[in-house]
């Protein structure tokens, strides 16, 4: 259900101390905006599992090959990987496709 309109989801994941997975796009420009959410989430105080990259085009740009290495040595933090793009996927196929592209295991482990 959604928030009250006083309340953000992150002052839930803060009030019951949950781990934060942050999401990102693996696009131009997503090194800065998932920098910039680590460090808000840490100032709150919030416990960082990691960080997905989710990729939203078919079409990979020059900067891919460099997002993971950067995220992870500014962010001090875990990359698990990056899911590739997709359309119309059942829920197997998504499950598959996590399981052949992100460190699952891991994942668990930090959360």
């Amino acid at each position: 259900s959604p928030s009250p309109p006083d309340r953000l989801q992150v002052d839930l994941v803060v009030e019951h101390q949950l781990p934060l997975l942050v999401i990102a796009r693996a696009v131009l420009g997503t090194i800065n905006h998932t920098l910039l959410t680590l460090e808000a989430a840490r100032r709150r105080g919030l416990r960082i599992a990691g960080v997905i990259l989710n990729r939203t085009s078919p079409f990979a740009g020059p900067e891919a090959s460099t997002n993971t290495v950067a995220i992870e040595h500014h962010g001090g933090t875990r990359v698990f990987g990056t899911f590739p793009w997709t359309e119309n996927a059942t829920s197997e196929e998504l499950a598959k496709l996590a399981e052949e592209h992100l460190d699952l295991q891991a994942l668990w482990e930090a959360i």
